[in-house]
């Protein structure tokens, strides 16, 4: 069953507000370890058509109790030696308007020290369903 959200584009674009958790192994590791899970924290996101997968801001995983699942090497345009940098990934859950659940994503955690924003949410999550930007009336549609 598919679920729509509608909303106004913000300053920053098509922005939600989403609540982050830990996922899959990250859950694994607090249940095997007898740790409380840590309250969903609620971030900032935006929707991002030209970020390939969902990136969180630096320290929120550590705010979660979550460790790495993996590593990933990612390049920018701006690169100026061409060598991808690394960056560590995440599974979390994303809970985003109208209790659309995103169970599991994989994540990566990057300083976005120039942005008020804490998600950018990317083309992986936006491959499940329809993202309709709507310049003229400034707002959007995902059906997820």
């Amino acid at each position: 069953m598919q679920r729509v959200i509608n909303a106004r584009v913000g300053p920053e674009g098509a922005e939600l507000r989403v609540f982050a958790s830990p996922s899959g192994w990250s859950l694994d590791e607090l249940r095997s370890n007898k740790r409380p899970f840590p309250q969903p924290r609620s971030l900032r996101a935006v929707i991002d058509t030209g970020a390939t997968i969902t990136i969180i801001r630096e320290g929120i995983a550590a705010s979660l109790d979550m460790k790495p699942v993996n590593v990933l090497p990612i390049s920018f345009p701006t690169d100026k030696d061409g060598k991808p940098a690394l960056f560590r990934q995440y599974s979390i859950q994303l809970v985003l308007p109208n209790n659309v659940v995103l169970p599991q994503i994989r994540a990566a955690e990057m300083p976005m020290t120039h942005y008020a924003i804490d998600c950018l949410i990317g083309r992986d999550v936006l491959r499940q369903g329809v993202f309709i930007y709507n310049g003229p009336l400034d707002a959007f549609t995902l059906c997820l």
